[in-house]
């Protein structure tokens, strides 16, 4: 049985605030700081093999280190601060990126046609080891191996940005 989530970020109340500063305003969660790594999560007990996780975002600036994008797997306890990471520059670059004890380390290297100040979509499709992801409906990383993962909390993430983000919405998909 399928099962939905969603984050329509009516108020901060249910963001997990891990670092910068962020506000909600309209529906919309805001990051204010455009510190090196913003991040806000949302508890999720979803499966993080098989899913489909969407959202929505804005990137307000315009050079190549200015990135916005989704985590998931986000780590509380032993691993805290542990995730997965799909961001985006305003100048057409997407990075797959997993961190480690606060060190990224590239998964993978894509590219994507958004410019800055324009609202896009983001969708991550999870199946067993792999990651799809999509933006606007065209695939920009197709089944990059990133191993098996445990439950974690899944957000967004703002590098050197101040960016916008719409409502997130996860999809627990049976294994096939």
């Amino acid at each position: 049985m399928e099962r939905a989530f969603s984050e329509p970020f009516d108020s901060l109340s249910a963001i997990e605030n891990r670092q910068g500063l962020w506000n909600v305003e309209n529906g919309v969660l805001l990051s204010l700081d455009a510190g090196a790594a913003d991040i806000a999560t949302v508890p999720c007990e979803c499966s993080q093999s098989e899913m489909i996780y969407r959202g929505r975002m804005l990137n307000r600036y315009v050079a190549s280190g200015n990135l916005v994008g989704l985590v998931h797997n986000y780590q509380d306890g032993f691993y805290a601060g542990d995730y997965y990471e799909v961001v985006f520059a305003p100048t057409g670059q997407a990075f797959m990126n997993k961190v480690l004890n606060g060190r990224s380390y590239r998964v993978a290297t894509g590219s994507h046609s958004v410019p800055r100040n324009t609202w896009f979509n983001v969708e991550l499709l999870r199946q067993g080891t792999t990651t799809t992801v999509k933006v606007n409906g065209t695939t920009i990383f197709d089944r990059v191996p990133q191993g098996q993962q445990s439950k974690g909390n899944v957000g967004v993430v703002a590098h050197w940005a101040k960016a916008r983000f719409d409502v997130l919405g996860i999809l627990d998909r049976p294994g096939r």
